[in-house]
């Protein structure tokens, strides 16, 4: 399999030709040390051109620098490479948020920013390929040329701004698909949640914003941004949210109160439906 990874490093523009066996092989897994290239490759991140414009926004003085500043040293606090106070890692979160608020000023900065950038920075990317893979990761299809989405892998538009933006258009676009696909697959959950008032916003725009890493464990977190970047954005989250709901319904049915239910599905009480299987995650 690294093998194959590698082949693909060496020649991405074979990526749309095999598809069904890129979709195969992302999901079987991505081998940990080739995942910067992996990712940039299946992103069609333009990593040259921000070793040079990455430095220039820095230059230039955020207005969100005091809030971002203050959000950096809560953010991971259990993870050791964001815990030193002015660290490497704390360095980095905070350049990078701050230059990507200068890149896009209709985001600017909102704190589930962070946990999109904490995944990047923990896979050992300098800073200059970590803005590349945000950038594309955020960016919004071509009203022009919708089918962009699906006809050329290397340049998949991901879209994830629109959940960050000040409408959040696509927050409450996923919201409601997830509502949707969760009456017509699990009618009886969705008749449970209904019945103590428990909509979507109240448990999914948590996991959507911060593409569940305030859930699950990292290499959970890892393996999901493997799927998403080379299946696509709102698909992944889409079914991701599904799944964690089909895998947990016994337990969220057999929760009698409206604390209860949303205790569950706000907490790591997830994760422990699959016994620390992350690839049982991927499987569902």
């Amino acid at each position: 399999d690294e093998e194959f990874w590698k082949s693909i490093v060496a020649d991405s523009e074979s990526l749309h030709k095999i598809p069904a066996l890129l979709t195969a092989k992302v999901r079987a897994g991505i081998p940990p040390q080739l995942r910067v290239k992996i990712w940039a490759v299946l992103s069609g991140t333009e990593v040259e051109r921000w070793k040079e414009e990455y430095p220039k926004l820095l230059e230039h003085g955020s207005p969100f620098e005091k809030i971002i500043r203050r959000d950096v040293p809560r953010t991971f606090p259990k993870v050791d490479l964001f815990r030193e106070e002015n660290g490497r890692g704390q360095a980095m979160l905070y350049n990078l948020l701050c230059a990507y608020s200068i890149y896009d000023p209709e985001v600017g900065y909102c704190q589930g920013l962070s946990f999109l950038v904490g995944p990047l920075i923990m896979q050992n990317m300098t800073e200059p390929e970590a803005f590349a893979v945000l950038v594309r990761l955020m960016e919004d299809p071509d009203p022009d040329n919708p089918t962009a989405l699906t006809t050329n892998t290397t340049k998949r538009i991901y879209g994830l701004r629109s959940l960050f933006t000040p409408q959040m258009t696509g927050l409450h676009e996923l919201l409601y698909l997830h509502e949707h696909f969760l009456s017509r697959l699990f009618p009886p959950l969705h008749r449970h949640f209904q019945s103590h008032r428990i909509s979507p916003s109240l448990y999914a725009s948590q996991w959507f914003l911060t593409l569940f890493a305030y859930a699950f464990p990292f290499p959970l977190v890892f393996r999901i941004m493997d799927v998403l970047i080379a299946e696509g954005g709102f698909p992944t989250l889409l079914r991701f949210s599904l799944a964690v709901l089909q895998r947990n319904t016994g337990r969220l049915m057999e929760e009698e109160e409206m604390e209860g239910i949303l205790g569950r599905l706000r907490g790591e009480a997830l994760w422990e439906a699959y016994g620390g299987d992350t690839e049982a995650v991927v499987r569902d």
